[in-house]
């Protein structure tokens, strides 16, 4: 786990704390009949545990996903 020496805002504590970024158990999707597996990433406050909004984890996983995505392909829609 890595944490980070920014606040940011966690809005069950109602103020800024530091987090830590978790490593979420794999995710499974379909892309063209091929089972991909992937991890996302979680910003979690330091003081409460709870998941806190972190715009570039966020980013990471979307990023992540795209990646999947035109390596694989998927629907019109932009399902896998």
């Amino acid at each position: 786990m890595e944490v980070h020496v920014y606040p940011v805002y966690c809005i069950n504590c109602g103020t800024y704390h530091t987090f830590e970024l978790i490593y979420e158990e794999a995710i499974w999707r379909t892309a063209e009949h091929i089972p991909l597996k992937y991890y996302e990433v979680e910003a979690h406050c330091d003081h409460c545990g709870r998941e806190v909004y972190v715009p570039f984890v966020n980013d990471l996983n979307v990023e992540h996903r795209e990646r999947l995505h035109e390596k694989f392909g998927g629907g019109a829609d932009g399902t896998y």
